[in-house]
């Protein structure tokens, strides 16, 4: 990237415009993203993604390929697959034991890429080092790029997400409580 883009709620986030309904986890040091790009987002998604809903994140190694699967508040399950061989994947050491990555999550419009809801989300601590630990191992496989779309759409096939978000190996789950 060589020029900041400024990112502000209602704004247009142009690395996304283009990018078909979906959800998309990349590493992209020092960045950890996250983005729900839907077609008109409902008033219910975006206020439960919001501050104040619980967030459910969990990692899998299907057929050596790495899906992530998130929660926000009462909505379903969602998935993404992530290949950490695409793009900068690199995340830094923790060092100690009260830091952990944190997540910037976006939800955009199919289309524009307009922000219609941005949160930062805190990974805890062993969460983090469990993350780290799959991503680099996962990168070390070195799958071509080809035989990595043959799995990826065997996978698809086979799995509903349900399947993968019970093939998860890390759990992590970010609790959040307004206040009355």
């Amino acid at each position: 990237m060589s020029q900041m883009e400024k990112l502000v709620l209602g704004g247009v986030y142009h690395r996304v415009a283009d990018k078909p309904e979906g959800v998309f986890f990349d590493i992209q040091y020092p960045h950890i993203e996250l983005i729900y790009n839907i077609s008109l987002p409902t008033g219910e998604e975006i206020d439960q993604t919001g501050e104040g809903h619980q967030f459910d994140m969990r990692v899998a190694e299907v057929n050596g390929l790495l899906f992530v699967m998130t929660k926000f508040g009462d909505l379903h399950w969602q998935d993404a697959p992530y290949n950490p061989q695409l793009g900068n994947s690199e995340l830094d050491e923790l060092t100690d034991d009260t830091q952990g990555y944190l997540i910037q999550f976006f939800m955009t419009e199919v289309g524009s890429g307009v922000i219609r809801r941005m949160r930062m989300l805190g990974l805890g601590h062993d969460f983090s080092k469990k993350l780290r630990a799959m991503v680099y191992a996962n990168k070390a496989q070195n799958i071509p790029l080809e035989e990595y779309d043959r799995r990826l759409q065997r996978i698809y096939a086979s799995y509903p997400t349900k399947a993968l978000v019970d093939a998860s190996t890390i759990r992590y789950r970010l609790k959040e409580v307004t206040n009355a």
